[in-house]
């Protein structure tokens, strides 16, 4: 009886572990470029499916903008970051309160 307990507690620990690096490959930015000197960042996931995000620090709201771009092309991504950066930037210099 001991023997089958302890492959019991093993086998859910193995459990454990394979759940915990399922988790972890589904946040895993790859393709990964900053564009105007690291203040904005674009990537895919493997959960998204190769569709660009953008991702940009507020240090007002001291919060991270995440965004999909809906694109796959990755000069088009490039393009509509450029954009949304720019408007971002837009509504904090015009003191605009909540930039989300």
């Amino acid at each position: 009886m001991l023997r089958t307990r302890i492959t019991a507690v093993d086998n859910d620990a193995d459990v454990q572990i394979k759940r915990l690096n399922k988790n972890q490959k589904q946040v895993r930015m790859h393709d990964v470029l900053e564009i105007y000197d690291g203040e904005v960042r674009i990537f895919r996931t493997t959960h998204s499916g190769d569709v660009w995000q953008l991702r940009m620090w507020i240090s007002q709201e001291k919060k991270y903008i995440r965004k999909s771009l809906k694109t796959r092309d990755k000069l088009i991504a490039i393009e509509i970051a450029k954009a949304e950066y720019i408007q971002y930037k837009a509504r904090l210099l015009n003191g605009e309160e909540q930039v989300l």
